[in-house]
C-alpha cells in the first residue's frame, strides 16, 4: 500500500536510492526571482514621499482619507465573510480564549491610549 509519494520511493513502495541525477536542477538563466522589495512596499514609500513633500491640496488629502476608510471597512467585511463560525467553534476553547484575550488586551491598550490623550 502506497503511503505516499517522495523522494526515494515509488507508488508501489519499492524502495530505490536516491540519485545524484535526482537532485533539483541549477536554475537556469533568465528564470525569474522574486523581487527583493514587494512592489506594494515601493507603493507605499512613494506615497509617502508625496504626502511629505506637501504637494496634495488638502481635498485631494480628504477624498484620499474617505477612500482609505472605504477600502479599510471593504477589507475587514472581507475577511469577516472568511470565518466559519461552526469551524472555528470546533477548534476547541484555546483559541477562543486566546482571541478573547488578545482583543481585550488590544481594547485596554486603546481605551488608556484615548483617555490619556484627551
Amino acid at each position: 500500500m502506497a503511503v505516499g509519494v517522495g523522494a526515494g520511493t515509488y507508488a508501489d513502495d519499492t524502495i530505490r536510492a536516491v540519485e545524484p541525477n535526482d537532485a533539483p536542477s541549477a536554475p537556469t538563466q533568465g528564470a525569474e526571482h522574486p523581487p527583493i522589495v514587494p512592489l506594494f512596499v515601493l507603493g507605499f514609500l512613494a506615497m509617502i514621499a508625496v504626502r511629505t513633500a506637501g504637494v496634495l491640496p488638502a481635498s485631494a488629502l480628504g477624498a484620499a482619507k474617505q477612500l482609505q476608510d472605504l477600502l479599510l471597512a471593504g477589507g475587514m467585511f472581507g475577511l469577516g465573510t472568511g470565518v466559519r463560525l461552526r469551524e472555528l467553534a470546533r477548534t476547541g476553547a484555546k483559541p477562543l480564549v486566546l482571541g478573547l484575550a488578545s482583543w481585550a488586551l488590544i481594547a485596554s491598550a486603546a481605551y488608556i491610549g484615548v483617555r490619556l490623550t484627551s
